[in-house]
């Protein structure tokens, strides 16, 4: 019993040893010495209920918290090593199968012997300046002494084993959020992963983890560079933030599962991605590592002069990235930009060489310059080019399968690339090290023909053949120079970025939804998007603006070519004018349609009507879909069988929503046009006479080819064209200025023509119609759809992805669209896919959208190694029980019971359902479309679900448990069994 002075509860003792009983543990239930030990069970009905975890979680502490988290760690550290040991435990966790009783035993009968060889930790010179060592000695004695009992033992020590070999397996096993545990088990967590985590061999550069880390670090600096990364920054502090370090480390983990590597290091590799699939510390502690570098990889990138700070590991990593070839292999350049480049520089570096005086060899290797030299010429051209500057013409006289426009455009690209990105800059520092180097061995060296590497051979080709002027580079002090700006009195395009109403409507929804998350993520995702799609979008703009630069003077008219790809009228082009291209060719598809109705032959047609109704003949399916699941509600029937029946329904959605009815044929025409046709404008014109001069002129002098032949107009057989142009009547559509990055950005937010027309009016007080709106993005972006493949379409993709788990209501709510009208947007973006689909392939790390439909046949073909029909098969099957089919699968019941409900929408269309429930409404909708079909419920049950209660021993039906069973089946309708029959069971005796 425990002693007791007094009421207060620091005057308990312990029963055992006499020890007194601290205030901390006296909540605790039960109570266990933390001296010796002992289970206190006298005051056991005085505590408050705490998880079993916490009761145990004393049992072998000492007088400090030290030696108590010193125990705790050794105890688990047994543990651990007792489980990772056993192979058929680590079969349990990778199957996600529990611990057996009899396992368990064996366990702690193990981990006791364990314990008992236990001496006083070798590292504990911290608890000896708190405890004396006699004290600490004296513990361990009656440690050892309690745990030799064999009654003592297994009354007190055994269930404190017990509970902790659970803990630790279910940890192992990723059961548990760090978060959620106490203070003492996280340290203990943490000393497990720095005792058995993934470890670093930086000795040597050839370990298998050095170079899997520089894999890493190469993926992650390809992560924060990519186009449209979004910058998830504490802007006080310019750093990551620690949510996004750990999503992306969780993202990369899961791509070092799918690595390839070679075959020396292919055994470590095994070993690795069982631990990390099986083993939740390993895990854990793999990601800590890869969260540090992706900490270094954006310090190298963003912040200059950290690789200088670097030691050990770290400044390993930071120089074998340094001289990785990363402008070497960018893909965001061109081979072509890169070659040319490459021969460039070394034409400068060769007029560098000459024109220097007292560079000295390498004592040790004549063929390369001496470092201090090679360093400051490399310095001097990347101070160059930092400094904005542009290469002189006499360097610039020749290029391979490039033009001087478009060597410039990429060339500023560079700069731009290696002002911003330190570790870029400091590898581009290397390159032009090699580079010296090279152009130095070939010059100052003879080597043979077949010793020089491709490059090398190809810079001596173009040195041999360069026709430098020698004269007058030798007048020049340096081989680059500063552009001088030219005075541009159009409005910079820079300028033109207002975003008044875009702005309003920011503050707006923040003011409206604060501390909502996903308006957060909407206005932080959007403004990534915007910046990242900024030169796109500004591109479009400029090619309009350079049509359209003139107020007073404006160019109206394009003249446009249609080419055709189809055999029989192959390569044969038509020519006409128009204000919007897409406009002309959709008002070309309908009239093709009601001229084919009335005329009822093709032959009637001119010829490029026939063409174009060739095409939709060939995508008559494609367009039904459209019609049918786009305009489903302004349709009275849904059979559409003919072009008659196309035109019809066309008109009834256009009387009853213009917008629905233009965006299927916008999607007819991008089907059209994309597949059969090619296009291109011929000339931009700013009147009409001049235009119909012009279009005459083209259809009758155009030059061209026709299977190989050269032609001259396009009028048939040279074309499509019936007769010369030149006639026409002209356009009267007003060329009106808008706010076009305005626009823009409201569409991100995912607005449409009429809510636009209105935020642009109100924030500019200036009229805009929707007509003008809607005219601004046929000129510019070919129209609405197009713009929101650009800039709404990642928008939401943003969203889907985010961590937060965003769903269908929260989103379409934030984007203000309906649930119908967002899920119809995904499935014409990702080849048909739901939503649930899309939130699954997250899941799964595969978020290469361009890669939908792959994966969506992947997801939806195969589950488990069996296909999604054998699924369907099992559920529905009253023979085969939830425990089989986890059994086949090769997983627990448990598990799977669970996993359904990450499943459930594979074959239901609804996510997150128990077993149960999928399980029925899979059964009603099956039922449905056999008892439409004429069969009889009674011979669904048996013959579709092999429900075999339904008969008696003698055959007869248990008609008592059809109806039974069929009102189960139909319960979230309420139907009775009579209902059901007469609603959907269709009496054709085919059954």
């Amino acid at each position: 019993m425990i002693k007791s002075s007094s009421d207060t509860k620091s005057n308990l003792t312990c029963e055992e040893c006499g020890e007194p009983i601290k205030h901390n543990q006296i909540d605790n239930k039960p109570i266990y010495c933390e001296f010796c030990g002992a289970l206190n069970s006298s005051v056991y009905a005085q505590n408050q209920e705490k998880s079993q975890l916490e009761q145990n979680i004393m049992r072998f502490s000492y007088i400090t918290e030290e030696l108590s988290q010193e125990i705790r760690n050794l105890t688990y550290q047994k543990i651990y090593e007792l489980l990772k040991a056993n192979f058929s435990i680590m079969t349990l966790l990778k199957h996600q199968e529990d611990l057996k009783q009899s396992q368990i035993f064996k366990l702690a009968k193990k981990l006791r012997k364990l314990l008992l060889s236990l001496s006083l930790p070798s590292d504990s010179a911290e608890l000896l300046t708190k405890t004396s060592k006699k004290k600490i000695e004296n513990y361990f004695e009656k440690f050892h002494s309690g745990l030799k009992k064999k009654k003592k033992n297994q009354s007190n020590y055994m269930p404190y084993f017990i509970q902790n070999i659970k803990f630790v397996f279910r940890l192992i096993n990723g059961d548990y959020e760090v978060s959620n545990l106490t203070k003492y088990n996280q340290k203990a967590v943490k000393k497990l992963k720095e005792k058995y985590g993934f470890k670093i061999n930086a000795k040597t550069k050839n370990s298998f983890s050095y170079s899997l880390s520089i894999l890493i670090c190469r993926k992650i600096y390809r992560i924060i560079t990519a186009p449209g990364y979004i910058l998830d920054l504490k802007h006080s502090k310019n750093e990551l933030t620690k949510q996004y370090t750990l999503n992306t480390a969780k993202d990369i983990t899961a791509l070092v599962l799918n690595y390839d590597f070679k075959r020396n290091f292919s055994k470590p590799y095994r070993s690795l991605r069982k631990d990390l699939e099986i083993d939740w510390v390993y895990r854990e502690s793999f990601i800590d590592h890869v969260c540090s570098l992706i900490k270094l990889i954006y310090k190298l990138t963003y912040s200059k002069g950290y690789s200088s700070k670097l030691r050990g590991f770290q400044k390993l990593i930071a120089e074998e990235l340094k001289v990785s070839a990363l402008f070497e292999n960018d893909t965001n350049y061109s081979p072509y930009l890169r070659l040319n480049l490459t021969l460039i520089l070394s034409r400068i570096i060769h007029y560098v060489l000459e024109s220097s005086l007292n560079l000295t060899p390498l004592q040790s290797d004549p063929r390369k310059l001496n470092p201090t030299d090679n360093l400051r010429l490399a310095s001097e051209i990347l101070d160059e080019i930092l400094g904005e500057k542009k290469i002189k013409p006499e360097f610039l006289k020749k290029f391979y399968n490039l033009s001087l426009e478009e060597f410039q455009k990429e060339y500023e690209k560079l700069q731009a690339k290696l002002k911003s990105d330190m570790l870029y800059r400091e590898n581009f520092l290397s390159f032009l090290q090699n580079l010296i180097n090279t152009i130095y061995k070939i010059t100052h060296t003879r080597t043979k023909k077949s010793n020089h590497l491709k490059i090398e051979l190809a810079i001596i080709q173009d040195l041999a053949n360069y026709n430098f002027n020698w004269e007058l580079l030798k007048k020049e002090k340096s081989c680059f120079y500063s552009e001088e700006k030219e005075i541009d009195n159009r409005k910079n395009i820079d300028d033109l970025v207002e975003l008044i109403a875009y702005n309003r409507i920011l503050n707006q929804i923040s003011k409206e939804h604060k501390g909502e998350n996903i308006y957060e993520s909407l206005i932080e995702i959007s403004r990534a998007v915007l910046e990242s799609k900024f030169n796109l979008i500004k591109q479009g703009i400029e090619d309009y603006l350079n049509i359209h630069n003139d107020v007073k003077k404006r160019r109206r008219y394009i003249i446009y070519l249609f080419e055709c790809k189809l055999q029989k009228f192959k390569d044969l082009p038509y020519i006409g004018y128009t204000h919007s291209k897409s406009r002309r060719f959709i008002n070309h598809i309908m009239n093709t349609i009601v001229q084919f109705n009335k005329r009822g032959n093709i032959k009637k047609m001119p010829y490029f009507r026939q063409a174009i109704l060739l095409a939709l003949r060939l995508e008559f399916d494609l367009i039904k879909k459209y019609v049918l699941t786009s305009g489903f509600r302004y349709i009275k029937n849904k059979q559409l069988n003919d072009f008659k029946d196309l035109e019809i329904k066309l008109r009834e959605i256009k009387s009853k929503n213009y917008n629905v009815y233009a965006s299927i044929l916008m999607r007819v025409y991008y089907t059209i046009i994309l597949n059969y046709f090619t296009q291109r404008d011929l000339a931009r014109v700013d009147d009409l006479k001049t235009t119909l001069e012009l279009e005459h002129e083209f259809t009758t002098h155009y030059v061209h080819f026709v299977n190989g032949k050269e032609v001259i107009g396009t009028v048939y057989p040279n074309g499509l064209n019936m007769v010369p142009g030149g006639g026409g009547s002209g356009l009267k559509t007003l060329i009106y200025d808008v706010p076009l990055f305005d626009l823009v950005a409201l569409v991100s937010l995912g607005f449409n023509i009429p809510e636009i027309s209105d935020l642009l009016t109100r924030a500019y007080k200036k009229l805009y119609t929707e007509d003008i709106i809607q005219n601004r993005l046929s000129d510019i972006w070919g129209g609405l759809m197009i713009l929101q493949d650009i800039i709404f379409r990642p928008v939401v993709e943003g969203l889907i992805k985010d961590v937060n788990d965003y769903n269908t209501v929260e989103i379409s709510l934030a984007v203000r669209r309906s649930i119908v009208a967002l899920l119809d947007n995904l499935k014409d973006w990702y080849k048909g896919a739901q939503f649930n689909d899309l939130k699954r392939l997250v899941k799964l790390n595969k978020l290469d959208w361009s890669r939908i439909g792959e994966y969506l046949n992947e997801l939806r073909s195969e589950l488990r190694g069996y296909t999604i029909n054998d699924w369907v098969l099992w559920i529905i099957d009253e023979s085969i029980t939830l425990t089989d089919i986890a059994s086949k699968c090769g997983y627990s019941y448990s598990y799977m019971s669970n996993h359904f409900k990450k499943i459930s929408h594979l074959f239901v269309e609804k996510s997150r359902l128990t077993y149960k429930e999928t399980k029925r409404l899979l059964r009603k909708k099956i039922a449905k479309e056999n008892l439409i079909l004429g069969m009889r419920p009674e011979i669904i049950l048996l013959e579709k679900f092999n429900y075999k209660s339904v008969l008696r021993e003698n055959g007869e039906v248990r008609w008592d448990m059809v109806e039974e069973i069929c009102e189960r089946i139909f319960k979230d309708e309420g139907l009775s069994y009579e209902e059901i029959e007469d609603r959907y069971f269709q009496n054709n005796n085919k059954y």
